[in-house]
């Protein structure tokens, strides 16, 4: 799970700025399909966010067991990953609160990420207690934030140790 996230967000930084909308799909389509773990949905800059999420909230709810939708807003990539074990709620409202997750923003037009995943495959019975990783982008250099609450040591990822 963790070398996943790690793998979609090189991806996504390598193929995120100097091309084109249609060539930066292609790339993320083609190496997300190279994976064979993940379905990628990409959605146009033009659809506002309520829209862009509701969309994802569909789409989520037909595939496993990882979903991976990335979709570009003002030429950011911004992604939202989801696993198999955690339930899609149905609106934006009630959907953001778990979206501590894996979260996206931008600074200045960058790819800037900020992710989190919750390993249940490492601390199958915490369900609710999220570890989460955090990647801020500071002055162009990308900053680790780690928020650590699971006690499940094998569960934290060596950037956090």
């Amino acid at each position: 799970m963790k070398q996943l996230i790690v793998g979609i967000a090189v991806a996504v930084l390598l193929v995120g700025c100097g091309k084109s909308k249609e060539e930066k799909r292609k790339e993320i389509e083609e190496t997300m399909t190279a994976k064979g773990q993940t379905q990628l949905l990409v959605k146009q800059a033009e659809m506002n966010q309520r829209e862009v999420v509701a969309e994802v909230l569909r789409y989520m709810e037909t595939i496993e067991p990882i979903v991976a939708e990335v979709f570009s807003e003002r030429g950011t990539c911004i992604f939202i990953e989801k696993t198999r074990m955690l339930r899609v709620e149905k609106t934006w409202d009630s959907f953001y609160p778990k979206m501590n997750y894996l979260k996206s923003f931008s600074i200045g037009g960058d790819c800037s990420i900020i992710a989190g995943f919750q390993d249940l495959a490492f601390a199958p019975n915490l369900k609710d207690e999220i570890l989460t990783l955090k990647i801020a982008q500071e002055k162009g250099k990308i900053t680790w934030i780690c928020s650590l609450t699971s006690k499940n040591k094998d569960a934290i990822p060596k950037e956090c140790q």
